[in-house]
């Protein structure tokens, strides 16, 4: 395992971790009791398992538990096929294809379900889109 966490400077604790993913996980849980059939999330504890990863140099098993309690329908994944923006907030560019394929490795190994969009923005969100659509027909009540 290729470990980059020491590079950054010790300033998340894995006890914060924890507490992000336990936050996430309960969000999530209230907002899809009110949501219409669909919630989309930005982020979530299987991501937050990851990023510790990055910052801290290995998984967490904690944080690991609470996304395994976690279940979505799809994981929605972006290729880092298009330029670097600096919002202010991000690493830089030089983590970007460790920390997708690092993405893909979890994904694979929870065997969840998920799409990689790639392209354009358009391309992206029709991907995206069609995936979503799919997901939310029913089959036809037996009569």
């Amino acid at each position: 395992m290729t470990s980059i966490g020491a590079s950054v400077p010790d300033q998340w604790q894995t006890y914060e971790f924890v507490q992000i993913a336990k936050g996430q996980a309960a969000w999530e849980t209230d907002l899809a009791m009110r949501a219409n059939r669909l919630l989309i999330c930005d982020t979530d504890p299987l991501a937050t398992h990851v990023w510790h990863r990055r910052y801290r140099g290995t998984y967490c098993p904690a944080v690991e538990r609470i996304a395994e309690r976690c279940h979505y329908d799809l994981y929605i994944l972006t290729a880092p096929d298009f330029a670097f923006v600096q919002d202010g907030t991000r690493e830089g560019e030089e983590i970007r294809l460790e920390m997708h394929q690092w993405f893909i490795e979890v994904l694979n190994q929870k065997s969840k379900p998920y799409i990689t969009v790639q392209g354009k923005h358009e391309q992206r969100m029709a991907e995206a889109i069609a995936a979503i659509d799919a997901l939310l027909v029913f089959p036809p009540l037996a009569a």
